[in-house]
């Protein structure tokens, strides 16, 4: 014969069965809004990081202008030394004098001509690089439309999400209504312990937690049903479903 104070377990333990469903519904729910945000900050990211190939292809371009005007520089100064030592042939009286410096005006001249070299290379490599900075922005634009057809579908997921979770949560203040605090308490301490997993059937003698398999006694104050148990591995709250009527 059944007393009332078993009953009153078995419908503790039945609510707290239906507590652990929306709880588990709650927590799935929430999973799915805390990857939303990280989903959309990972096309921000895509788009800043496209924004920062840009930048960093100008700041290339900057470089190299300001290389090549280094070398222009360079080129008027041998100009210069060229028209000078040229200037001082006429004024030179000795022959020994004079070849020394068509040498020095030779060698002004070689080094003329490598840096107008590194010039005319520097000035190719100057018009390549146009290229990528519109392949660059042509990536921003596609990590922007990325982004935008990806952010406002997200964003109303989170919202469906989001209400998903408040009805669910009225449900479960309902439910909480037919659970006693100290019980409650022990569920929500459970459930944090165990990351959402806070009952546990029992079946053929095995805690379907952890698995751990119980003995005699154990099995025997289940099927009485007069005092919530716990696994001695898990913690987690068991029960019997033939017993309880799950």
């Amino acid at each position: 014969m059944e007393t009332e104070a078993q009953g009153d377990l078995k419908a503790t333990l039945r609510g707290l069965i239906q507590l652990q469903g929306l709880d588990a519904q709650i927590l799935a729910a929430e999973a799915v809004c805390a990857r939303i945000p990280l989903q959309i900050a990972a096309y921000e990211k895509a788009v800043k990081d496209a924004e920062a190939a840009v930048e960093a292809a100008h700041q290339a371009v900057k470089t190299k202008k300001k290389e090549l005007d280094a070398k222009n520089l360079d080129l008027k100064s041998m100009d210069d030394k060229i028209a000078n030592c040229e200037k001082q042939l006429n004024e030179i009286s000795t022959n020994d004098a004079y070849k020394a410096m068509l040498g020095q005006i030779a060698g002004y001249k070689a080094d003329k001509s490598r840096v107008e070299d590194e010039v005319l290379q520097m000035s190719y490599t100057l018009d390549e690089m146009g290229t990528p900075i519109e392949e660059a922005k042509k990536a921003v634009e596609a990590a922007v439309a990325e982004r935008d057809a990806h952010a406002g579908v997200l964003e109303a997921q989170q919202a469906e999400k989001q209400a998903e979770i408040d009805a669910l949560r009225e449900q479960r203040t309902a439910h909480m209504e037919h659970v006693d605090p100290e019980t409650h308490t022990m569920y929500s301490r459970v459930l944090k312990l165990r990351k959402g997993s806070a009952m546990a059937e029992v079946i053929d003698e095995h805690c379907q937690g952890c698995m751990m398999g119980l003995n005699l006694q154990e099995i025997s104050k289940l099927t009485a049903c007069r005092e919530v148990m716990t696994c001695r591995t898990c913690h987690r709250i068991l029960y019997l479903p033939e017993v309880v009527g799950t």
